[in-house]
């Protein structure tokens, strides 16, 4: 009609479509206004490992004090169950608290020395066969080959020594025979043991000791009685040995070079390819003695026996032999290219 006047009103989707953008827009605010999720709480802190229990033990009347760690640190063991309470405890020291086992206190102290560091060091004066016994007696492991010998003290020494030198044959009383042919001197055995570290041994009995391989190298072994000592390969070289008996003795490949052994006695001694290069054996008695292939270069033998010694093959060169007693040696196949042989008896003496 005339004059009506039209309106268009606005369409649906237009409206929807704006009304979506808004909606759109407002969720964006709010999620711009929403403040950050907290941080995840910190773990919580570990469980704090229980200090180890003290432990005393008192084994043959000696007192140690370690842990239970300790005792444990080579997988279980005789005192893991005593301590644990699985096995029965022979007694209890009332004033000290401390588990008492019947057993031998000196060797099961390397033992503990062993679980402490895992080196097993057994003093001279304990016998390393015995301290293993003790182990398999506790049930503790004990690789082979892991036993090894503390350094030798002169406190050390001397009680060997005296272990040694003391009788051992008893009567059917039981007390100690007195008369001294029928006691026993047990020899000493070191094989293999470094000596250095004890400065004198002027005097000393090692007779029959068992020295092989042992390292005595510049020591002090004046007037020593090493009668029937096994000394095989043995480092004695520079070593004082001045009137030492060495009668009977085994210095096979063992080295004595620039040693002092004037007026020493070697009767009867095996000294098969031992050095004896630059050592003095002046006024020495070598009767008897055994000296197939040692080396005696420049080696001093002046007014030395060698009575029937038996020297095949021996490298004497540059040896002084002056007024030696040769008499009935055997020198067949030896070296003594300018060994000095002046006034030197060689009565019956074989030479090539």
């Amino acid at each position: 009609p005339r004059g009506a006047v039209s309106f268009m009103l606005p369409s649906s989707s237009s409206g929807s479509s704006s009304g979506s953008g808004d909606s759109s827009s407002d969720s964006s605010d709010d999620e711009a206004q929403q403040p950050p999720p907290p941080p995840p709480p910190p773990p919580p802190p570990p469980a704090q490992r229980a200090a180890p229990r003290l432990v005393r033990l008192n084994v043959g009347g000696r007192v140690y004090c370690t842990t239970s760690d300790t005792l444990a640190s080579r997988g279980e063991n005789f005192f893991t169950s005593l301590v644990s309470g699985r096995m029965r405890a022979n007694a209890m020291d009332e004033r000290t608290g401390a588990y008492f086992v019947d057993r031998d206190g000196a060797l099961f102290e390397p033992l503990l020395d062993y679980l402490r560091t895992g080196e097993l060091r057994v003093p001279h004066a304990l016998d390393a066969a015995a301290v293993a016994r003790e182990a398999a007696f506790y049930c503790i492991p004990i690789p082979p080959q892991t036993a090894c010998y503390l350094p030798l003290t002169q406190r050390d020494f001397v009680f060997l020594c005296n272990s040694c030198s003391a009788e051992t044959a008893v009567g059917g009383s039981g007390e100690k025979k007195r008369n001294c042919h029928c006691a026993q001197r047990l020899p000493l055995q070191l094989p293999g043991c470094d000596l250095r570290s004890i400065t004198v041994l002027r005097f000393v009995s090692l007779e029959r000791a068992l020295l092989t391989k042992t390292t005595m190298a510049g020591m002090c072994l004046r007037g020593c009685n090493l009668a029937g000592a096994d000394m095989t390969e043995s480092d004695l070289s520079g070593a004082d040995l001045t009137e030492a008996n060495l009668g009977g003795c085994n210095l096979t490949r063992a080295n004595v070079s620039r040693a002092n052994l004037q007026q020493a006695h070697l009767q009867q001694a095996i000294l098969t390819q031992c050095t004896l290069d630059y050592a003095n054996l002046q006024q020495a008695t070598l009767t008897a003695a055994t000296l197939r292939q040692a080396s005696l270069v420049h080696c001093n033998l002046a007014y030395a026996s060698l009575y029937q010694a038996q020297a095949q093959q021996a490298n004497l060169e540059h040896a002084d032999l002056q007024f030696a007693n040769l008499q009935q040696a055997n020198f067949l196949q030896a070296s003594l290219a300018d060994a000095v042989l002046a006034n030197a008896s060689t009565v019956g003496a074989i030479f090539s």
